[in-house]
């Protein structure tokens, strides 16, 4: 779609002329802050369940302390906020090469003047601004805009691994006390069948971290050809830092020695006012020492993982991914593939890598790199 054609209509709607469109849209600046509160706040049916001013300065560049390249841009008329769009830069390696990509996220279109093409133009004007692009969901509103801009990738899938019978029979039997006794068996047919041929070798052990350790910055992702590098400053910026979601991370040792981490966390949904029947975990991240057994050690990860979910009293547990490999592994410790999870969206002006980057076998991405904290 031609980003002139979108210009004129998106002008003529909010009767601003064409040429004075792109000064209209720009990167928030920290005095910006309260008024991008109210305006995101005035667009949500319920209030966030978290501090706004927190997550937004944690996330893009309100102050100094903000991720070099994470801009808030915000398109404004006289003043006014009429619709933003965040931007997160970050690494991608492609084909052992880095390069950096960008991630719109929080897109808001204030509903008065939605309709016009606005939330269409902004990324129109962002793709052209950045060579590297990738957009991680959608929703009914969003996909027609995104599928107009980027090139739709093979989506998540959703591995699905159930803990506990007693939740899926409450709602075939409606009774607490008949579900209970029949769950009983089918409980401990559950965990033997989730178990089976994985046993923990004796010189490895898994403990819960207060922090993450130098030791995963040495750790890599080789077999992979296109993915989103972790270290250490970014695992604490995403998951310790996060003002959002608590999230877990547990590290899997052989002997003393560091050889995997993963981050998980636990969501209680009170249906009823029975939160303990809710109680789901999802796998949202995870590295490992790849100069070993990177197969094995994936496997051994999850377990202590769900093992660790099992103990908060989980029913069930979430892993989403798009990768073969890593859906094998989850494949081989009893996870279901229920259905398709969030879209994948990637667009390069590089005409290079067009070959490579749209092809939806060759990425690995995991839920923590959709950046929606489960919300």
């Amino acid at each position: 779609m031609d980003i002139e054609k979108v210009s004129s209509y998106v002008s003529r709607f909010l009767a601003i002329k064409p040429e004075s469109l792109p000064g209209c849209f720009a990167p928030a600046e920290k005095g910006d802050l309260e008024k991008v509160i109210r305006f995101r706040q005035y667009q949500f049916s319920t209030e966030a369940p978290w501090d706004e001013a927190v997550y937004l300065k944690w996330r893009y560049t309100f102050t100094e302390t903000s991720r070099e390249g994470n801009d808030f841009w915000v398109f404004k008329k006289d003043g006014e906020i009429l619709g933003c769009v965040g931007i997160e830069k970050i690494p991608l390696i492609i084909d052992k090469k880095r390069y950096d990509i960008y991630k719109p996220m929080d897109l808001l279109v204030k509903p008065e003047v939605r309709g016009v093409g606005l939330g269409l133009w902004m990324h129109m004007v962002l793709r052209e601004k950045f060579p590297l692009m990738l957009a991680i969901g959608s929703n009914k509103s969003s996909y027609p805009i995104i599928r107009k801009v980027y090139r739709e990738l093979r989506p998540y899938k959703v591995y699905k691994l159930l803990l506990s019978a007693r939740v899926p029979l409450k709602r075939i039997v409606k009774s607490d006390l008949l579900s209970n006794i029949i769950a009983f068996p089918l409980d401990h047919i559950i965990l033997k069948y989730y178990t089976r041929g994985i046993r923990l070798p004796a010189a490895y052990s898994s403990r819960v971290l207060d922090s993450v350790p130098d030791e995963v910055n040495g750790f890599g992702d080789q077999a992979n050809r296109i993915y989103i590098p972790r270290d250490k400053e970014y695992l604490t910026w995403r998951y310790i830092n996060n003002p959002r979601r608590k999230y877990i991370v547990i590290g899997l040792y052989e002997h003393d020695s560091l050889k995997a981490v993963s981050v998980c966390t636990v969501i209680h949904s009170t249906v009823d006012g029975r939160a303990e029947d809710y109680v789901t975990g999802y796998i949202v991240d995870w590295l490992l020492d790849e100069t070993g057994d990177a197969g094995n050690l994936k496997k051994y990860l999850y377990n202590e993982t769900v093992r660790y979910l099992k103990k908060q009293k989980v029913k069930l547990v979430h892993a989403s991914v798009t990768d073969d490999r890593s859906a094998e592994s989850l494949a081989d410790l009893g996870f279901i593939k229920r259905e398709d999870g969030k879209t994948v969206f990637a667009r390069t002006s590089k005409s290079e890598l067009k070959n490579t980057f749209y092809n939806s076998n060759l990425w690995a991405l995991r839920e923590g790199d959709s950046d929606t904290d489960l919300f």
